[in-house]
């Protein structure tokens, strides 16, 4: 050990130095690691609310393919209904094709002869071949 007083007190003085400085800096490393775990924490909580937001997101789409699907299938149900109707209808040919077969029919548009029309008619020709 040191017998002089003086060397004591420089001893003792840089020691409180040394001792001060490495205090200073544990300080500073618990600073920064409160602000790095205050960091970490906030980051946390900030992906804990990001993910709830897009589950809410991600259902709320869900729902909406659902009813879009069950929309889809109703419309389908629909269109074949609508289609086995049609195959009993007529089409357009034999709606073009009955039209004429009531044309032909049709007392208004057709001309009759009468009785006395035909006899004049069977005696004319009959004369012509004799």
């Amino acid at each position: 050990m040191v017998d002089n007083p003086a060397g004591m007190r420089v001893l003792a003085t840089e020691l409180v130095k040394r001792v001060n400085d490495e205090t200073r800096r544990i300080r500073l490393a618990e600073q920064r690691l409160d602000r790095f775990e205050a960091d970490m924490q906030s980051l946390e909580n900030t992906i804990a609310s990001q993910t709830a937001e897009f589950k809410a997101q991600l259902e709320s789409i869900s729902k909406g393919i659902k009813s879009l699907s069950d929309k889809l299938t109703l419309l389908e149900n629909a269109v074949g209904r609508i289609e086995k109707e049609l195959a009993k209808r007529a089409t357009k040919g034999e709606m073009k094709q009955m039209e004429s077969y009531m044309s032909l029919m049709s007392p208004i548009t057709s001309k009759f002869v009468t009785k006395e029309e035909m006899e004049r008619a069977i005696e004319d020709r009959m004369s012509k071949k004799y």
